[in-house]
């Protein structure tokens, strides 16, 4: 961050010695200290560990989490500025000296022990070990909890390997931090459901399978790179080239890295708050302990610390899950709105904004958003909105309003990705290249003129969606194989 800022050391002060400090270590060196400081910041918050204080602890050790979070945010903030702006500056150096600025996302890619690459290769690992057979397939794709759990006690070793993967990336579960969502650790579900639908393996052409990952393309533009800045009197260009590309990577590791960490750390406080919920309803003060997380944190604390407004705390709960749900069930409005006076009072038909119309996929123009991820993807599109219900089939193409951490387990059967927020450093881009996978956001109300199975035509380089007929005929002249229908429910 300092030299991206033009100064020689960081400034006194600026990272207290107990924070992710980087400075003076390797790259390795700097991952490591990085993820012992979110280890200890989530140390004690097993399920087992939290069972054993009493309320008042439990509280104070959620604010201890809250601030040592808190009084290194301003750090992590500033590290993900650092990676937007050093990959718009590789974006222009490759515009203006190696001839193409779509270089920049394959060169930004597969980088060394990521771990969203990580999942993806284990994740597809599985589900290849697993293809042929149709009992365990069938079960993790729509079988219920005890189906699952025989199928994987007969397996054995996959069991063991799909446990230890839920494990491992418990935090990126999908719904987090909703009051009914749960890490993977806790409700593996959905990543049994991606497992399944994955290593069904229901293709047909013309899809175009997702690729094993960003190290072919990202080789080949380096070949180019050097291919372009050869020569002596490129010298001092290659040397800012390197310097840049290095930096570049590591702010968008270490971004990488942060979200991973700060969704464990979210899953902790979780886990912490849901434990004082299930002292209340022991207390006879709400009905469930999830019901906590419709309280504010104050009202929560108040209540046990002696400073509360209310003790009627499962009738506030009640409004707030009644609230909750109702908004649950309405369309989400736009992106970009217009309201008159009170906005909860006489704005029921909320208008969207001039200049937030969605795609016209009637006009010969394709739709253009914000190039994420390089590549070109065709085939159905799967419309994701809530990331716990709906899973993707191999070739699909996700649809969504935007790709949080949480929908990792959706990304390894997916050929493209269309959103409509989201930018070129954003969660779903940094994992997109990671995964090969070609990526366009900035599409507003896109949902509205997407549904499931229109087939789209994705050019990650260009940022150029477009909407195509179904190919009638699959290549080489074979029939197209009708994909099977799943339900997955909720429960």
């Amino acid at each position: 961050m300092e030299w991206l800022l033009g100064v020689a050391s960081p400034a006194p002060g600026s990272e207290p010695p107990d924070g992710p400090d980087d400075g003076g270590k390797t790259a390795e060196a700097a991952r490591a200290a990085r993820q012992a400081w979110f280890d200890a910041l989530t140390a004690d918050t097993a399920p087992a560990a939290l069972a054993a204080l009493r309320a008042d602890e439990l509280m104070v050790r959620f604010r201890t989490l809250e601030r040592d979070l808190t009084k290194h945010l301003g750090r992590i903030a500033a590290d993900s500025l650092a990676a937007t702006v050093l990959e718009a500056r590789a974006r222009n150096f490759c515009a203006r000296h190696l001839g193409d600025a779509r270089l920049a996302h394959a060169l930004l890619g597969a980088l060394p022990k990521n771990p969203a690459s990580e999942f993806a290769r284990r994740f597809r690992a599985l589900a290849e070990s697993v293809q042929g057979d149709e009992a365990v397939v069938q079960s993790l794709a729509e079988g219920t909890p005890a189906a699952v759990a025989a199928e994987l006690e007969r397996k054995g070793e996959f069991g063991s390997a799909l446990r230890e993967l839920g494990r491992d990336f418990a935090p990126w579960a999908p719904g987090v931090p909703a009051p009914d969502a749960a890490p993977l650790d806790e409700d593996p579900r959905p990543l049994h459901r991606a497992l399944g639908r994955y290593a069904a393996g229901f293709w047909r052409a013309p899809y175009h399978p997702p690729s094993a990952g960003a190290d072919e393309p990202r080789r080949a533009a380096e070949a180019r790179a050097a291919t372009a800045l050869a020569g002596a009197s490129n010298l001092p260009r290659r040397w800012q080239w390197d310097r840049l590309l290095a930096a570049a990577r590591t702010a968008l590791r270490r971004q990488t890295d942060d979200a991973l960490g700060l969704a464990r750390t979210a899953s902790a406080a979780r886990r912490i708050l849901l434990e004082i919920g299930a002292r209340l309803v022991s207390l006879g003060r709400l009905d469930a302990a999830a019901d906590i997380l419709h309280l504010t944190f104050d009202e929560a604390a108040g209540f046990v610390e002696g400073a509360a407004e209310t003790l009627d705390l499962r009738s506030l709960a009640a409004v707030r899950r009644g609230e909750w749900e109702a908004r649950a069930a309405t369309p989400e409005p736009p992106t970009r709105l217009q309201t008159r006076g009170a906005v909860h009072a006489g704005n029921d038909d909320m208008r969207p904004a001039p200049g937030c119309e969605p795609p016209d996929w009637s006009r010969p123009d394709p739709a253009r958003g914000v190039s994420c991820a390089g590549g070109s993807a065709r085939g159905p599109a799967r419309v994701v909105r809530d990331g716990r219900g709906e899973f993707l089939r191999q070739g699909e193409i996700l649809v969504a309003r935007a790709v949080p951490a949480g929908w990792l387990v959706h990304l390894p059967a997916a050929s493209g990705i269309v959103a409509e927020h989201g930018g070129p450093t954003g969660f779903g881009a940094l994992v997109a290249r990671e995964l090969g996978i070609p990526m366009v956001a900035g599409l507003p109300r896109l949902l509205e003129s997407v549904r499931d199975g229109d087939w789209l035509e994705v050019d990650g380089g260009t940022g150029e969606v477009r909407r195509i007929p179904e190919p009638a005929v699959a290549a080489e002249g074979e029939e197209l194989a009708p994909l099977p229908t799943f339900r997955f429910p909720r429960k």
